[in-house]
């Protein structure tokens, strides 16, 4: 399940890949992103080379390029670490990670069981489960919890996209005018999600992929107390 604070990357096994266009989406476009290294002593790919990635036997992530992701990250997205994903390992997580790898959006998929019961157990841990309309066959995002967390499902593909949302452009003038707090209201952080899911709409081939953050404003819930 994906929460707000982000977890360590330690123990990610990062492989180098060159990842092709997005196919079957609508939008897609964005060149290929650079090649990265492993950071447990595996092999290294120069760029222009390609690394398999693990997993992705029941769905896949590597579909995604660079320039598709970037919108989402305030810092430039420099690398990508793919790894295996799901109860029985079959799907696929990719963290688009910047210089800082702990700056980064993590793309997490599964299929078959794995998925419907990912999406489940997402869901069910939720505070305050909400539909999130446009996605997949449906999905739900965690509202009334400062947290911009989702799920969604497309027949049986799980797909869930993560962010430390001061990590998103425009978000941290946001959390500066709420006193240096997470308490940015609830509109933004379903505006978050929304962009956050675009990403999974390229995953799934479907809705809209056009990552919008136009509408992030400070509101009357999250002005600085004087």
């Amino acid at each position: 399940m994906h929460r707000f604070v982000r977890t360590s990357s330690a123990g990610l096994i990062v492989a180098a890949v060159v990842l092709a266009g997005c196919s079957g989406s609508s939008g897609g476009s964005g060149g290929s992103p650079a090649a990265g290294s492993s950071s447990d002593g595996g092999s290294s790919a120069a760029p222009g080379a390609s690394v398999a990635p693990t997993g992705g036997t029941s769905a896949t992530c590597k579909q995604l390029t660079f320039d598709q992701v970037q919108p989402l990250l305030d810092a430039p997205i420099t690398q990508v670490a793919v790894t295996a994903f799901g109860l029985s390992g079959t799907g696929q997580e990719c963290r688009f990670e910047a210089a800082d790898a702990s700056v980064n959006v993590d793309v997490q998929v599964a299929g078959g069981s794995d998925g419907t019961a990912q999406y489940d157990s997402d869901v069910s841990e939720f505070a305050s489960p909400a539909p999130l309309p446009g996605v997949g066959d449906k999905a739900m995002w965690d509202s009334n919890n400062e947290s911009p967390a989702f799920a969604a499902l497309k027949g049986d593909v799980y797909c869930s996209v993560d962010v430390s949302a001061e990590d998103v452009p425009g978000v941290g003038a946001l959390m500066d005018a709420a006193n240096n707090t997470n308490n940015i209201g609830d509109a933004n952080y379903a505006i978050l999600s929304a962009a956050l899911a675009t990403v999974c709409n390229r995953i799934y081939g479907s809705g809209n992929t056009t990552i919008d953050l136009s509408g992030l404003a400070p509101g009357p819930s999250v002005s600085p107390a004087f």
